[in-house]
């Protein structure tokens, strides 16, 4: 199942693009080579989709794809009827280590097929609709019966009381936001959407409204994430996917820090193991040092033995284990994407476009752009697409443009330049340590 090709979709791709970022919607239509990983990935959903855990670790260099190929993961999920959550670990606002810094950010970035904001109260409305359908389907109590809303509140409560053995203030505030729902207070209901996703700014009176106390911390995060679980099971959903991207930044991490990352990090997958987040599908991202450096996860050797693949370059990769390895670009898959760009680009002129962006001016432009990183394609996607699409939009906007004829690459047009795409330019230095933006 894919994201229907509107106009607006089509229009979202390229602007990503025109910014050098992976698209957030519709990346299906511009992806590339990944049939196989793709496969593997679907596959371990359908376990996760019968209440199972599972995680997976995606292992790439810089511009290899990890993060368009979560993404796209992502939007497959979704169309298998999960929720899904892109989260990019951070030293500052999303750190491993802080339980409950991951929990908010998974909230935060919650997406449902079709909702584009406020995910978890669609969420919660659809649970407590489910438990309304119930009370007719099992009970016999309709609508229009006078006991319908009494019996419902019943069912509410029957549920929370499953909830509250292993996250009672999830299921204090749950309540309270049924009854608040109910009341038409509007200002609760809205503040408690707050204390369940784990906001910390939410004030004491909403707290004491509800008959909460403190902030959400520590391992209570996960007993919020389990419940989290299981209210997404009851609204009918198939599960919860989650990526954790750019996991590269735990490596600089001081050394207390970075091994309370790691140990958080193997609790999470220990406890997918023992099949303590029914449910969940955890997506790892990094690169080769994340998984094999002196500061990555093997200095955390239980961690290692979990997520630790080997790879020969001279067989095939077993896309069953815990890590998928992308190898990066190369210049006929490069093109390969250039030319699904140009079918999506959503033209005014589409007539001048067909013409003038031709499969030899394709060619062109990675000749000029490559040699630009010293021949390196597998570090330069992100700037040659963003380079394509201002072609393509000179193209469609000014009749006279003749791109074979006035296009230049420079790099001093570069303002954003990843560590890495310096380096392999020759303006720069490797220097250990680098971590490059969120994009491809």
């Amino acid at each position: 199942m894919s994201t229907l090709l509107t106009r607006e979709v089509a229009t979202d791709i390229i602007n990503a693009l025109r910014e050098g970022m992976v698209p957030s919607e519709g990346i299906e239509h511009i992806a590339v080579g990944l049939d196989d990983q793709i496969a593997a990935i679907e596959s371990e959903l359908a376990h996760v989709a019968t209440r199972r855990g599972d995680y997976k670790a995606i292992r790439g260099e810089w511009g290899a794809g990890k993060t368009f190929l979560s993404k796209l993961a992502l939007a497959r999920a979704a169309a298998k009827g999960f929720a899904t959550s892109h989260v990019t670990l951070s030293g500052q606002e999303t750190r491993l280590f802080k339980l409950e810094e991951v929990y908010r950010a998974i909230v935060r970035g919650l997406v449902l097929p079709g909702v584009r904001r406020g995910a978890l109260q669609q969420i919660l409305e659809r649970w407590i609709a489910q438990r309304a359908r119930a009370v007719i389907e099992t009970d016999g109590v309709h609508e229009d019966d006078p006991r319908h809303e009494d019996a419902v509140a019943r069912a509410i409560h029957r549920s929370l009381d499953d909830i509250a053995a292993d996250a009672p203030s999830f299921a204090i505030a749950l309540g309270a936001y049924y009854k608040a729902k109910r009341d038409e207070d509007y200002a609760l209901s809205r503040g408690l959407i707050g204390v369940l996703s784990g906001d910390p700014s939410i004030g004491a009176a909403i707290k004491r409204q509800a008959g909460l106390k403190g902030d959400l911390e520590g391992p209570m995060a996960l007993a919020y994430l389990r419940a989290l679980l299981e209210i997404l099971h009851a609204a009918g959903m198939s599960g919860l996917v989650v990526v954790l991207d750019e996991a590269d930044r735990l490596t600089h991490f001081r050394g207390p820090e970075r091994m309370k990352a790691w140990e958080t990090l193997h609790q999470l997958v220990e406890a997918l193991r023992g099949n303590r987040f029914p449910g969940l599908y955890l997506v790892v991202t990094g690169t080769r040092a994340l998984f094999e450096g002196r500061k990555g996860i093997r200095e955390y050797g239980a961690l290692d033995q979990r997520l630790s693949v080997t790879f020969h370059d001279d067989e095939p990769d077993d896309l069953r284990q815990r890590q998928i390895r992308l190898r990066g670009f190369d210049r006929a898959r490069l093109v390969a994407v250039a030319r699904r760009v140009r079918e999506v680009f959503p033209a005014s002129q589409p007539a001048r476009v067909a013409l003038k962006a031709t499969d030899a001016l394709i060619d062109a432009i990675v000749e000029k752009v490559s040699s630009g990183f010293g021949g390196k394609i597998a570090v330069m996607p992100r700037v040659f697409l963003r380079e394509w699409v201002k072609i393509l939009d000179l193209i469609d906007q000014s009749e006279k443009y003749e791109p074979e004829a006035k296009y230049r690459f420079d790099l001093k047009d570069q303002k954003d330049l990843s560590s890495d795409e310096q380096v392999a330019a020759g303006i720069a230095a490797a220097v250990e340590g680098d971590v490059p933006p969120q994009v491809f």
